[in-house]
């Protein structure tokens, strides 16, 4: 399951899980940031969990990936954390 059951420091292998589902999703990450995220939440092929901390592990390991696709433009992963949230708490 791609939300997994304990935070990343705890079950590293289900952050990796996580990680390489993402990059395998077919995401173009040089569009703008609400349009890829738009795109990882709709067709990649999974549904967003209801429980808070499985979003908060998806959205961390989204911001990871992201972070390293586009890290010219970023700070850190935190910082497209950070955004991310900030997005889907908008819609």
């Amino acid at each position: 399951y791609i939300g997994g059951s304990r935070p990343k420091d705890e079950r590293p292998l289900e952050e990796a899980v996580r990680c390489n589902y993402i990059s395998q999703c077919d995401i173009n990450f040089s569009m703008n940031i609400e349009i890829v995220m738009h795109h990882f939440l709709t067709k990649c092929g999974f549904r967003m969990p209801s429980e808070a901390q499985k979003i908060e592990r998806i959205l961390e390991s989204f911001a990871d990936v992201y972070y390293r696709a586009r890290s010219e433009i970023w700070a850190n992963g935190d910082a497209v954390f950070v955004v991310f949230n900030a997005i889907l708490m908008l819609n």
